[in-house]
């Protein structure tokens, strides 16, 4: 039967207090923390992309700017004027009057002049619409087959120019009108300006690469993490431009990042290591968590030792507590909790009309069992006998020991009937139990009344009934159950 008792123990003040510090510590970390780790990694990414699109804008005013010289050349009279002239490259050409007379210079003069003026342009040459090579100053370009110019237009790609170094090719028309194409310029251009920009590491976390496709035109030498060209190769497949894909690569893992260049078909993409990217952030993190649980076992420390003196004072109040209501024998509760809890049961058998019945056990015979095997084996024969009384009850029922060989067993929500079914097999239990003692084995019995509660009982009324039917039982032979009615009879 559940016994009030003091609320606090020693462990459940210390299990208390430590929870509430665990649980305040979690409520942080989700409350607080993890929002805030989130949102540094948004601000993180948002860096990424403002990185990779003002880098690329910085790239295609290059481009541009490449573009725009390659146009401003083609549309040169003089570039007209050699292209009408229709001579193959090495050749003499004819130059109209007019067309020389200009400026004092020849159309491959003039051409040259063009070149010294854009310090950019390495080389330029001139082939009609036919793709015939007409003329070529500076570096040369491989003229490309008609159906090819034809198809691109436009074309931008990168030459290697040897020694490491890249030349960027523009191909530009040259047009007579709206309609005629005369031929086409192509023009190679430094490209060392846009490779020095790829060249930046991101903040020491990742690189630019320079792709079309899935070919990888241009790569930093030096790389952050040698294994960005192999995580790029992997993410291409999955790779949509401007979107953001996560690849997974022991021990650290990566993320793509693109933007088109446009007005070309190249890919400006950043491979990032993410370890190295949050590795501040979330040590940081760390070493906040880690404060966080010092100083929260800090002030756990501080406030057990406020406290001892309460604990102490609760420790020493169970400690009386158990010593007032529990027979120091047998372990069962005593007389005093007896009263207790069947004063209890009595008020509520009252007000809810729930039956209450009442057994009183006695040890038949004990006092000979004393005086033949001594009081040690007669203290030992009540210990067992309470435990077999405590082992065939209810949790809801109390069994207590009354006095001397004496027990009483309180069975709330009992009818008189079932009270006598409990009765028995406890009669049973303790007559078929088999006590080994120091002197040898020993069997006992033991005798019973059983009674219930009615309108009007107290606790001394009630145990009076039980104890009655107690002596009928034992005058009545002993070894057996006897039942007292509430009426009397």
């Amino acid at each position: 039967m559940n016994v009030k008792r003091p609320v606090w123990d020693v462990r459940g003040v210390y299990v208390a207090m430590g929870g509430g510090f665990l649980i305040l510590a979690i409520l942080i970390i989700a409350i607080v923390l993890f929002p805030m780790n989130n949102a540094l990694e948004r601000e993180l990414r948002t860096e990424i992309s403002l990185y990779l699109r003002y880098q690329s804008e910085r790239i295609i005013e290059i481009l541009e700017n490449d573009l725009e010289v390659a146009e401003q050349i083609a549309s040169l009279e003089s570039v007209k004027e050699i292209l009408r002239a229709g001579h193959p490259a090495g050749k003499p050409l004819t130059i109209s009057k007019q067309s020389a007379e200009k400026n004092g210079l020849s159309p491959q003069d003039q051409v040259k002049a063009a070149l010294a003026a854009h310090k950019s342009v390495l080389g330029v040459t001139l082939a009609d619409a036919h793709g015939q090579k007409v003329l070529q100053e500076g570096l040369p370009v491989q003229i490309l087959s008609l159906e090819t110019v034809k198809e691109l237009g436009v074309l931008k790609d990168l030459a290697d120019l040897g020694g490491g170094k890249k030349g960027l090719i523009v191909l530009s028309p040259v047009r007579l009108d709206e309609l005629e194409i005369l031929g086409y310029l192509l023009a190679v251009f430094d490209f060392e300006e846009v490779a020095s920009l790829l060249r930046l590491p991101f903040d020491g976390h990742g690189n630019l690469f320079l792709t079309r496709g899935q070919d990888v035109l241009f790569q930093p030498e030096k790389l952050v993490d040698p294994k960005f060209p192999a995580v790029l190769r992997g993410g291409w497949q999955e790779q949509p431009a401007g979107s953001f894909t996560r690849a997974w690569f022991e021990p650290a893992s990566y993320s793509l990042h693109t933007q088109f260049l446009l007005p070309t078909a190249w890919t400006l993409t950043l491979v990032v290591n993410n370890d190295l990217f949050f590795a501040e952030m979330r040590q940081d993190l760390s070493r906040f968590i880690i404060v966080l649980l010092v100083v929260a076992e800090f002030v756990f420390m501080l406030t057990s030792f406020s406290v001892r003196p309460i604990i102490q004072t609760l420790s020493e109040e169970k400690r009386f507590f158990q010593m007032a209501v529990t027979d120091k024998l047998t372990g069962l509760s005593n007389r005093h909790l007896l009263q207790e809890v069947l004063h209890r049961e009595l008020i509520r058998f009252q007000r809810h009309k729930k039956p209450l019945a009442s057994l009183f056990a006695d040890i038949d015979y004990f006092k000979d069992i004393n005086d033949r095997y001594g009081h040690l084996v007669g203290d030992q024969v009540l210990q067992e006998t309470a435990k077999i009384l405590q082992g065939h009850v209810r949790r809801s029922d109390l069994v207590a020991r009354f006095g001397g060989e004496e027990f009483v067993v309180l069975l709330p929500e009992t009818t008189l009937a079932q009270a006598v079914k409990v009765a028995e097999k406890l009669r049973l239990a303790v007559k078929e139990h088999r006590f080994s003692t120091e002197k040898g084995g020993l069997q006992i019995t033991i005798s019973l009344g059983v009674t219930e509660a009615k309108a009007g009982d107290d606790t001394t009324t009630i145990l009076e009934r039980a104890d009655k039917a107690l002596y009928q039982a034992k005058t009545g032979g002993r070894d057996q159950v006897a039942v007292l009615n509430p009426d009397g009879v």
